[in-house]
C-alpha cells in the first residue's frame, strides 16, 4: 500500500474502530482526489495520522510541558487533538484552521502503514 500512497494514490486502510482514507498529506492532487471520495470541502480539514508521537515534533514543541504530556498519555489510541500547525502542514490539510488534527494511531496496519511510507 506504501508504493501506491508514493504514487499519489489513496488507500483504504483500517483505523480505529472503522476504515479510513489515506494520502500523502503534501501531495495536493492526492488529497483533492481523497476529499472527492469522501464528498468533503478542503476548508474542513483532515486528520493527519502518525505511528508516532515523534513525527509530530514540529507542531507539538511549542505546547506546554502540560499539554503534551496530555497529549502523549492518550495515544497511541483514537484520540486526535488539535494543535497549531506553524505551516508544518499545506493548507489543503489544514483547511481554513490555523490548527491541524494529529493522532498516533493504534491500529496496527495504519500503524505499519505509517512506518512503511
Amino acid at each position: 500500500m506504501a508504493a501506491s500512497l508514493w504514487a499519489g494514490g489513496v488507500v483504504a486502510c483500517p483505523a480505529e474502530g472503522v476504515w479510513g482514507l489515506s494520502c500523502d498529506p503534501f501531495d495536493e492532487g492526492a488529497v483533492l482526489d481523497l476529499l472527492a471520495m469522501k464528498q468533503r470541502e478542503v476548508s474542513k480539514g483532515l486528520i493527519v495520522v502518525g505511528a508516532s508521537s515523534e513525527v509530530f515534533a514540529d507542531v507539538l514543541r511549542d505546547l506546554s510541558a502540560e499539554q503534551r504530556e496530555t497529549m502523549l498519555a492518550s495515544w497511541p489510541g483514537p484520540n486526535t487533538w488539535l494543535v497549531p500547525h506553524r505551516g508544518c502542514f499545506p493548507s489543503w490539510v489544514t483547511g481554513e484552521s490555523d490548527d491541524v488534527a494529529i493522532r498516533v494511531t493504534s491500529s496496527p496496519a495504519l500503524a505499519a502503514l505509517c512506518k512503511a511510507f
